[in-house]
């Protein structure tokens, strides 16, 4: 696992912008926090010392992600499992599987046996192929509500085999008149513009005590004002923080709430 954490951080600048070609997601953020985040899951050195934690092999495991931050969750779901002498069998999602794909020959190449990490493609009906097989001890599943029922119904029925999800939420931001304003609008505004607010952490509405709330609202529209670069800017440049959302689908959903906004004469600001 040493080995292919050092593969992957000798092959970045090319997974990097595998993931980003069909995500639009900056390369810029995927270099220097994605990629080295996944290798950092491959050991267990930090801050100079080691920890010893005893795992025991389930058996095959699955994984089914998302599409919005692929190598991070190759870090969350791979890297244990193999650590607890597991194979896996990984699900990229249909909106990004390049990226993933790449690191198919590292993992070969830094010595796994032929089988132990394999990865899939597919939609809906690949996911539910895994979540009910026999054969698969647990799944790890990164998605929304609505699918997790899908996942633990298929699981239950296949030997009760064991569930791990993480899904989507609604997330307010609620700021008082004695939180500091500048770190309020940037945590705010980091929760909005994170990966183009394509990302579970994102802030879906804000909650402002009325007395602070038109200064809060001025900071918060100088501060978006300020990004440089915004929907639609070129991913695969190094200066490029914010890129385009993913797909058709994803800039109707977007679209379709400030509609929402203008017809029920909400102020909306650019």
């Amino acid at each position: 696992m040493l080995k292919f954490a050092d593969l992957v951080e000798q092959n970045a600048d090319k997974l990097a912008r595998l993931e980003s070609l069909p995500t639009g997601r900056p390369i810029s953020v995927i270099k220097h926090f994605d990629i080295p985040y996944m290798a950092s899951k491959s050991f267990t050195e930090e801050n100079g010392t080691y920890k010893i934690v005893r795992y025991e092999p389930v058996g095959v495991c699955a994984g089914i992600a998302s599409w919005n931050a692929a190598f991070v969750y190759v870090g969350w779901k791979i890297a244990p499992a193999l650590a607890a002498g597991c194979s896996f069998i990984f699900k990229t999602s249909e909106k990004s599987p390049l990226g993933v794909l790449g690191l198919a020959p590292l993992y070969a190449e830094a010595g796994f046996p032929l089988g132990v990490v394999q990865f899939v493609r597919g939609a809906r009906d690949t996911g539910a192929a895994l979540a009910s097989h026999m054969n698969i001890a647990k799944i790890s599943f990164t998605g929304s509500i609505t699918a997790r029922r899908a996942v633990q119904a298929a699981a239950a029925k296949s030997d009760l085999k064991r569930v791990t999800l993480e899904l989507g939420g609604k997330l307010p931001a609620i700021v008082f008149n004695d939180a500091p304003l500048e770190a309020a609008v940037g945590g705010v505004g980091q929760g909005f513009l994170l990966n183009s607010g394509q990302v579970c952490v994102a802030a879906s509405r804000v909650l402002v005590q009325e007395d602070i709330a038109p200064r809060f609202q001025e900071a918060v529209n100088a501060a978006f004002e300020s990004v440089s670069a915004g929907t639609g800017a070129n991913p695969l440049e190094p200066t490029t923080t914010h890129g385009p959302v993913v797909d058709k689908a994803q800039y109707d959903r977007v679209m379709g709430y400030t509609l929402t906004l203008a017809r029920t004469r909400r102020h909306c600001s650019r």
